[in-house]
């Protein structure tokens, strides 16, 4: 049985943003996601920090710079993340439901969708099940809980 460890998207991030080159989007600020992916991506990539909870954003600002655009989200359905296509995009924020909403919308803008918190019996708070057919390519990273699942209409994912 996995052990329930923070941040255990962590591995399977990593190996994402080391495998590819382009821009990356995270929705949902965290200690242990944004402060990496700031410095994974360096001076050359761009990277999106989108966020619910104003209270979080201000947690990160140090971070927003050229290249990492650290913003307050209102309105999801507002945001502004479909006219890029994104080589990876990390999907933890809130509320629950809304991460299927926003996997199915960056099904075909994003090389590796990385969700977290995927383990079967809490699916009933995310629903992921729901949006899974709509991939091509699923692999569930299940080493830690809470477990992460990486989706892709575009990359085999046999080599993660």
């Amino acid at each position: 049985m996995a052990k329930l460890l923070a941040g255990s998207h962590i591995p399977i991030l990593i190996k994402l943003v080391q495998m590819t080159d382009g821009p990356v989007l995270e929705l949902g600020i965290g200690y242990n996601s944004t402060p990496l992916l700031h410095w994974l991506c360096g001076a050359s990539r761009h990277l999106v920090s989108l966020e619910g909870d104003e209270k979080w954003v201000k947690k990160f600002q140090e971070y927003n710079v050229d290249r990492h655009i650290v913003k307050h989200i209102e309105d999801w359905d507002k945001a502004d993340i479909d006219n890029t296509h994104w080589s990876v995009v990390l999907i933890d924020h809130r509320p629950a439901l809304r991460r299927k909403v926003d996997a199915e919308r960056l099904k075909d803008k994003a090389d590796y969708i990385l969700i977290h918190d995927s383990e079967p019996e809490i699916n009933k708070f995310y629903r992921y099940t729901d949006i899974y057919p709509l991939f091509k390519y699923r692999h569930d990273y299940t080493a830690v809980k809470p477990n992460s699942v990486v989706l892709s209409n575009f990359k085999d994912l046999s080599n993660l």
